[in-house]
């Protein structure tokens, strides 16, 4: 079955890359804090810039494996970099005037050594060695992951969002199925827009409204996040609640919650999970 998946998945990859990407059009899907119990959910992490010339190709990859993969793929853009992502508009007129640049984005491209973009994470997993992972790739740490079951559970509970205020709560509830590696784990909470309308430049030709899917706008919880347990030990629980208030000038009808839980010294994610902001 996994060998099927990641054959569909590269095979999608390779003929849909030059598929113009249609724009949002809804909250369909689940998109319903994570899943089923005992059901892998993988985080694609991608580090891109707007003046990064290569990085629209990944874009595309990233995005045909979420229609392969669905709601069990969750697709997050980091944009990082001095070269690529710093803004040299300047002002709102200019072109690569936006800076989507986040503080917690900036500190993983610094952490993983400042790689070259276009390139991703896969719940930071290891592939030949590296966490970093080259988007040709990806399909196929996606599948092999998904084939196997999520050591704990973690889901987006009691979700509410004023309109009026713009305020978010939610609660995150984690639960260890089976005996995790020895170590403390730390959840992370992202606040993610998706199609933003802006400058790209594409095989060195600049394109005023590209579409930027998946951005990450923000760490509700803090660079690394949270401690959620001490331990990998079975059995465990814990359930972690916050507040936010969305920035004005997002769009909350494109607005995503995504979490996860990870090993705190190997940064590998154990377990993702996701929902719209406003659901349907």
């Amino acid at each position: 079955m996994k060998r099927i998946l990641w054959t569909i998945a590269l095979a999608f990859t390779v003929f849909a890359c030059d598929k113009v990407e249609d724009p949002f059009t809804g909250n369909d899907g689940p998109g319903g804090g994570g899943g089923v119990s005992g059901e892998r959910v993988v985080l694609l992490e991608k580090l891109t810039g707007f003046r990064c010339t290569n990085c629209p190709q990944a874009n595309s990859v990233a995005n045909n494996l979420k229609n392969v993969f669905g709601d069990q793929l969750v697709v997050v853009g980091v944009h990082a970099s001095l070269q690529f992502a710093f803004p040299t508009g300047a002002t709102p007129n200019d072109p690569y005037h936006t800076d989507f640049r986040t503080t917690a984005g900036e500190a993983y491209y610094s952490f993983w050594g400042d790689p070259s973009l276009p390139v991703g994470f896969v719940n930071r997993s290891f592939f030949d060695g590296q966490q970093t992972i080259p988007s040709e790739a990806w399909a196929e740490q996606i599948s092999t992951l998904l084939a196997t079951s999520p050591e704990a559970d973690v889901f987006i509970e009691n979700l509410n969002y004023d309109q009026g205020s713009r305020s978010l709560s939610f609660d995150v509830s984690m639960n260890v199925l089976e005996e995790m590696e020895a170590g403390e784990y730390f959840m992370t909470a992202y606040l993610v827009e998706d199609s933003i309308y802006d400058w790209q430049t594409n095989n060195n030709v600049d394109v005023e409204n590209y579409l930027h899917r998946n951005v990450l706008r923000d760490n509700i919880n803090g660079t690394w996040g949270a401690l959620a347990f001490s331990s990998g030990n079975a059995g465990q629980q814990n359930t972690l609640s916050y507040q936010y208030t969305l920035d004005p000038a997002w769009k909350e009808q494109h607005c995503e919650l995504v979490v996860y839980l990870y090993h705190a010294e190997t940064r590998e994610i154990v377990q993702a999970a996701h929902s719209w902001v406003m659901n349907p």
